[in-house]
């Protein structure tokens, strides 16, 4: 079943309408990667977010990095993006961490 729901639109009062799924759980999480260059990037959608899921993205992208390559990955420093030795980087992968916010 859907029903018709308002989202925003890219202009000032436009409310194009869409469907939706009902009986659909809202937090979902979107693994993502782009190489804006070779117009390529693995993305995944999960139910949560762990570090098993971010070392299953982490697998993903390291197959679509180009042979000598190394891609860099910006991350948030979420918890799960830095598991001590539970996070599983590829060697054609860095992951660089933004700095922390100003208190």
């Amino acid at each position: 079943m859907s029903d018709r729901r308002s989202i925003a639109g890219p202009a000032r009062n436009a409310r194009p309408h869409c469907q939706t799924a009902l009986n659909i759980d809202p937090r979902v999480y979107i693994f993502a990667a782009i190489c804006p260059a070779r117009g390529v990037g693995p993305a995944s959608i999960t139910p949560g977010v762990s570090t098993e899921c971010m070392n299953v993205h982490l697998a993903e992208i390291s197959t679509q990095v180009a042979p000598g390559a190394v891609a860099t990955l910006i991350c948030d420093g979420a918890g799960w993006q830095q598991s001590g030795g539970e996070l599983c980087v590829p060697d054609n992968i860095v992951l660089a961490p933004l700095p922390p916010y100003p208190s």
